[in-house]
């Protein structure tokens, strides 16, 4: 087994204070930049040197977490578009 004690909870993701991107700036984002905003590019990489499994980890579940609250913001849209088509009929 590795341990690394550079992992970080990230928890902060859920908290108001977070600038969570709009997906159409995420989506710009990494179609400029060829990876996630939450996790280091190859550029990163190649001028910094490798990251610690532990600093890998944390972008990970950033990432992760990140995409929850996009997951329940598009869920949250399609129930108010299934409930105004659901008044509709």
């Amino acid at each position: 087994a590795v341990y690394d004690d550079n992992s970080i909870l990230s928890d902060y993701v859920f908290s108001m204070d977070y600038k969570l991107p709009s997906i159409k700036e995420m989506t710009n984002f990494f179609k400029k930049h060829f990876h996630l905003p939450t996790i280091p590019g190859r550029k990163e990489w190649e001028e910094n040197g490798k990251f610690s499994l532990g600093k890998i980890a944390t972008h990970l579940w950033e990432t992760v977490e990140v995409q929850a609250r996009y997951i329940s913001e598009l869920d949250n849209r399609v129930i108010t578009l299934e409930k105004a088509l659901a008044q509709h009929r």
